[in-house]
């Protein structure tokens, strides 16, 4: 059998048409006939660890009186999953115009977009701290309880409205409001979600994450608690930033599905803290609790960045920060207003984190108070089911469109950042929105383009395989009058945390801001023009993380784009090449380009394809 490469060569179109076709012999993650023994392994490996993890957590929690759960005055709720490095370890909610805000409603039925979708074909799921209230009008028996009994959750029941709402109440219409959900508690989380994956679920959403840094009234006398390790540093809380062993296990179970990808809320950390110090306050030390006047950071710092912590800095997830609602929807950056609690990056390796943002303040939806109950919530943990649900409008558009196949979870991701809206003021990513303001409109287009063939406004999706010591070229040409735009992503394999304890001590390394780069298998995307100019993907400056994007060799993140503003006419190569040697020999990645990008041999795929 030809290789990808080789095939190529003979015809861009016969590329196109293996993208659209189901990718036997491809070797693709997603078809891989393991897959499902690996997802179901990984999930019986996580449920021992939690089992244990949680025992003895509750036990050093009794002896400790400290709660293993607690509901705060303002219904945030935390719940103890383990001991971090002694530090108790915290599961936390998230909560501080959705559809609008993103462009979702333009691609609902009558949305204006003609697409009419509604996620009638999608089943999503949702992790959070308690019960969905099944009942409520706007569910109308879609949403699935699928753990053990629990309290009905007004957070859980928020989260879902804004994924799945009829729109009973049209002012709480979720965005995909046909689409079926399948509920679980926090609890077990990884292994809840390998099963579901290896059974067919493509997203999921996660509006919750740990205690990290300060919190308030944790031992209900009105004080301060700081969750940093004073072993590692007396300043600030390492975890902020730093890639750990959960982090990893995120990665591992995304790349072992292939085609599943976890929407998880960046968190609320920035800013929080004592407003004057020095100020009294509890801290860890000799394994237990005690009172200090030591001067520390607020979560953030001073300037606010690196706040994200554990599966949030994941590098397949997709973490989604919170911006306030576009009445109106988008016009320009100018609508862009960060919301103040909503966690910047970067990751301590200089990845760019959160991924994307959404509308996070104010959001109406339903609430567990009763079957025809409302509310309004604000945090990153409303942001979060707005992208997790409008990606089941994409599935579902890709099914319809392109392939019953369900796209990798690198696709979907690589669709929602090459179709942001710009949201700071320079161009290229930032660590603050990430890579901007999701537009599911754009991606929705993208796809129908896909379809078209012919008539495509010259915009295309690939999955491709690329194999250890090969590389990958495509040319395509430019009529010069609009942007020419490509991006990848690829599921990268799960990193080694700097600090694991499995390492030789010799190799261990502190963890505070460790600079070491967590990407495994590193592709790097580059297009030369007409004139043989090169032109490689933004990145960021680790060092001086508000600066402005430039543009150089991308070490960092599995996301990669280039950006031609002013493209002459003529023919351009893209060209996809890797560091060193692939893990596992090979790395499966998507590829996105628009912006009059004309391929040579489109009519003989479209003869193929008639």
């Amino acid at each position: 059998m030809k290789t990808l490469k080789k095939l190529v060569v003979f015809s861009v179109a016969a590329l196109f048409m293996l993208t659209i076709l189901p990718l036997t012999g491809q070797n693709l993650i997603s078809y891989d006939s393991r897959r499902q023994e690996r997802l179901r392994e990984f999930s019986e490996k996580m449920s021992r660890q939690w089992q244990k993890n949680r025992a003895e957590a509750e036990q050093r929690a009794r002896k400790e009186e400290i709660p293993v759960r607690k509901v705060f005055e303002d219904g945030t709720v935390i719940e103890l999953q383990r001991y971090w490095n002694d530090i108790p370890l915290y599961y936390t909610t998230l909560n501080m115009g959705a559809a609008e805000t993103i462009a979702a409603d333009k691609v609902w039925q009558g949305g204006g977009a003609d697409l009419e979708l509604s996620g009638s074909t999608e089943a999503l799921g949702i992790w959070d701290e308690g019960n969905v209230r099944t009942t409520h009008q706007e569910f109308e028996n879609r949403v699935t309880w699928k753990d053990v009994p629990s309290s009905l959750n007004d957070h859980a029941t928020h989260v879902a409205g804004t994924m799945i709402a009829a729109g009973v109440n049209p002012n709480a219409r979720g965005m995909s409001y046909e689409a079926e959900l399948y509920a679980y508690e926090w609890n077990e989380d990884l292994a809840d979600m390998a099963i579901e994956a290896g059974d067919g679920m493509r997203v999921s959403n996660h509006s919750y994450g740990y205690v990290t840094g300060w919190l308030w009234n944790y031992h209900g006398d009105d004080k301060w608690a700081w969750f940093g390790n004073t072993d590692i540093s007396e300043e600030e809380d390492y975890v902020f930033g730093y890639y750990s062993s959960i982090s990893a296990d995120w990665d591992e179970l995304i790349y072992n599905a292939g085609d599943y990808l976890p929407v998880p809320a960046a968190g609320n950390d920035r800013g929080r803290g004592p407003t004057t110090q020095p100020v009294e306050h509890w801290v860890r030390e000799n394994g237990g609790w005690a009172l200090s006047e030591t001067e520390r950071q607020i979560d953030g710092g001073d300037d606010g960045y690196d706040c994200l912590s554990h599966f949030t800095l994941a590098k397949n997830v997709l973490s989604v920060g919170a911006i306030e609602e576009i009445s109106g929807g988008y016009s320009d950056s100018s609508d862009i207003n960060m919301a103040n609690f909503s966690a910047w990056g970067p990751a301590d390796d200089g990845r760019i984190k959160p991924d994307v943002v959404a509308k996070g303040i104010g959001t109406y939806s339903t609430s567990s108070g009763g079957d025809d109950h409302y509310t309004i919530k604000t945090g990153t943990s409303m942001a979060a089911p707005s992208v997790a649900g409008s990606i089941g409008l994409l599935q579902e558009h890709y099914r319809k469109e392109i392939s019953e196949s369900s796209p990798l979870a690198s696709t979907i991701k690589a669709l929602i950042i090459h179709t942001v809206d710009k949201t700071g003021i320079n161009k290229g990513p930032d660590y603050e929105h990430g890579w901007g303001l999701i537009n599911i409109e754009q991606a929705a287009q993208v796809i129908s383009d896909q379809r078209e063939g012919i008539n495509i406004d010259n915009s295309h999706i690939f999955e491709i395989n690329l194999a250890s010591g090969d590389d990958y070229s495509l040319d395509v040409e430019s009529e010069g009058d609009e942007p020419l735009k490509v991006t990848i992503s690829w599921t990268d394999p799960p990193a080694i945390p700097v600090d694991n304890p499995n390492l030789p001590p010799s190799e261990r390394q502190n963890p505070l801001n460790n600079t070491t780069p967590m990407l495994i298998n590193d592709l790097d995307l580059r297009i030369y023009g007409p004139d043989g100019k090169e032109y490689k993907p933004w990145i960021l400056d680790l060092e001086s993380p508000s600066d402005p994007a430039t543009t150089g060799d991308n070490y960092r993140d599995n996301v990669e784009q280039v950006y031609i503003e002013e493209p002459q006419e003529g023919q351009y190569t893209i060209e996809v090449t890797h560091k060193d040697s692939l893990v596992n020999e090979s790395q499966d990645f998507s590829l996105i380009i628009t912006g009059q990008a004309v391929y040579t041999d489109v009519q003989g795929w479209m003869d193929y394809y008639e």
